[in-house]
């Protein structure tokens, strides 16, 4: 379950409980939220487990990260030519121009500069990446001699030199890995939760220090290595998801605490799912004792109750074709294993399964259903495990629609309507 929203805790907590109990959703395993004190709340009024958005943590370690003096500088450079370009029509022209002569690829035409947004740092990178591109188109358009003098002035002194493109090239290139991994982490169409430990493990190897990095990306990556280890902790849900995930299931990129921790998570997730299973099962309706049959009054016949069946009598279900001659050596008692020993066996069994060349074809779910009856115990944890969202984004971006469908001019749609339409277009490419 994902929250967002810009309520009271108490009434999102209502809000919250009114969903669960109209879609009879059930206890949720986890409800993913970003760091909002109400939202925190809320879950905490419920008593749900939360799980912090990886996609806000991440946000706030490359937030930290670009807030170093030298990066600002380049940044508040960046933002001044692209302001400029936005509000120049002719300049604009003029880049369009210079970018039509001296390219052949068309897929960089056309290419308009863009403005990061502060609250998004991914658009922060892609500002950097587009300036970086046209940033030799920028210049020759600033050694024109048909443009003002003031333009050209403003061009040349927000315009990046060799040594700040080869820097910015470096802090790109380490931003790239932060921008893969909240794409992956923040997709509403697939599992995430088995994500999180794997791209955590490829974040620090992206942020380790080498000797020809320049010291501004030394700092990043000191800044970067740190607020990651600080908000990246090894948790409970992700270290399911990977010990569930038949790629990941031996943790390579673990520790073998984290190992031996997982291990005995996944056993106490499968008893625990197991028992509850058994108490549905039992609370289903009692059974009924079979009473004897009373006779009439006229009947001077004793009431005959019969004894109850003793379990060890009880004849033994063979197959049609058995040959009752040789059951006294076949069956010689019936007897069950113990649960725990059966849980024990499917989680060996789970560990040392050998994957089917026919299993590529499947996605992580779709696994788990084709291999349910082998792993019954194990699929009711996966089930309840990767259903949980490593990200509350997917929930923003409805939230961000609704804001564009309610706009001035469209003021008047009655909240059903409106649910309709968020209902259509999130669902738009699934069914048309």
């Amino acid at each position: 379950m994902q929250v967002e929203g810009q309520h009271t805790g108490e009434n999102i907590a209502a809000s919250i409980q009114r969903t669960v109990d109209e879609w009879s959703i059930g206890l949720p395993n986890a409800v993913t939220t970003d760091n909002a004190a109400n939202e925190q709340k809320a879950i905490r009024l419920l008593g749900y487990t939360r799980f912090g958005c990886y996609g806000h943590r991440i946000n706030l370690v490359v937030k930290k990260a670009i807030q170093c003096d030298e990066i600002k500088d380049l940044l508040k450079k960046g933002r001044t030519l692209v302001s400029f370009f936005h509000k120049s029509s002719s300049a604009t022209d003029m880049l369009a121009e210079q970018q039509r002569l001296n390219t052949g690829q068309t897929e960089k035409q056309d290419h308009r500069l863009i403005m990061d947004c502060k609250t998004r740092w991914n658009s922060t990178l892609n500002m950097l990446d587009r300036l970086v591109e046209q940033t030799p188109y920028i210049v020759n358009i600033a050694n024109l001699t048909t443009i003002s003098k003031s333009t050209s002035q403003t061009i040349k002194l927000n315009a990046y030199s060799f040594a700040e493109m080869s820097i910015l090239q470096d802090v790109i290139k380490l931003l790239k890995p932060f921008e893969i991994a909240t794409t992956v982490l923040c997709s509403q169409i697939s599992p995430t939760m088995q994500h999180v430990m794997p791209v955590t493990k490829k974040l620090l190897s992206a942020t380790e220090e080498h000797e020809d990095d320049a010291e501004v990306v030394k700092i990043m990556k000191r800044k970067m290595a740190t607020e990651l280890r600080k908000r990246a902790e090894t948790e409970e849900l992700p270290l399911l998801a990977a010990l569930l995930n038949p790629d990941t299931k031996l943790l390579p990129f673990a520790t073998d605490e984290e190992k031996q921790r997982a291990r005995q998570l996944l056993r106490e997730k499968a008893s625990v799912t197991k028992v509850k299973k058994d108490e549905q099962l039992e609370t289903a309706g009692p059974t009924l004792p079979q009473l004897p049959e009373i006779p009439n009054d006229d009947d001077d016949d004793e009431v005959q109750v019969k004894e109850p069946e003793n379990p060890a009598k009880k004849a033994r279900i063979q197959c049609s074709d058995a040959i009752e001659w040789l059951g006294d050596v076949c069956i010689t008692s019936v007897s069950e294993m113990p649960k725990e020993t059966l849980l024990d066996a499917e989680i060996d069994r789970y560990f040392s399964f050998t994957r089917k060349e026919s299993d590529a074809s499947l996605t992580l779910l779709q696994w788990w259903k084709e291999n349910e009856q082998i792993f019954p115990n194990l699929a009711a944890v996966a089930k309840g495990v990767l259903s949980v969202p490593a990200s509350s984004v997917p929930a923003e971006r409805v939230f961000s629609l609704a804001g564009t469908i309610v706009s001035k001019k469209r003021n008047r749609l009655s909240p059903e309507n409106v649910n309709k339409f968020i209902f259509l277009n999130m669902n738009m490419k699934l069914y048309w």
